[in-house]
């Protein structure tokens, strides 16, 4: 029985970790929002000066994807725009790529320096 029951319980312990690191969130830097896309399809495209710098292994990170789908899409959407016109910094996390692009899982607006 032991013969069975080790070999299983290390691939189902190898498959659970697999797993967990092929969803893991990944940061951006500190940025100034350097242009905003709106398509007609719903989703917004964020670009930040100096490009999008993440580990997000996506094709494109010359801007972050936020999905329609998203539930706070409203909130981020505004909060986008308040950045842009104050010239405010954001940074926040990515998680996952939709068309080669990072989509937006956080935003943080950064205090003024």
């Amino acid at each position: 029985m032991n013969r069975f029951l080790t070999p299983l319980l290390m691939t189902t312990l190898i498959t659970i970790s697999c797993i967990s690191f092929s969803f893991a969130n990944a940061s951006f830097q500190n940025a100034k929002v350097e242009k905003i896309i709106l398509h007609d399809f719903g989703g917004i495209y964020l670009y930040l000066e100096g490009g999008t710098q993440t580990n997000e292994p996506c094709e494109n990170k010359a801007a972050i994807y936020i999905a329609p789908s998203n539930q706070h899409y409203d909130k981020m959407y505004a909060a986008i725009l308040a950045a842009y016109h104050s010239s405010t910094t954001v940074s926040g996390w990515v998680n996952g790529c939709h068309r080669g692009y990072p989509k937006l899982s956080r935003l943080d607006l950064m205090p003024k320096q």
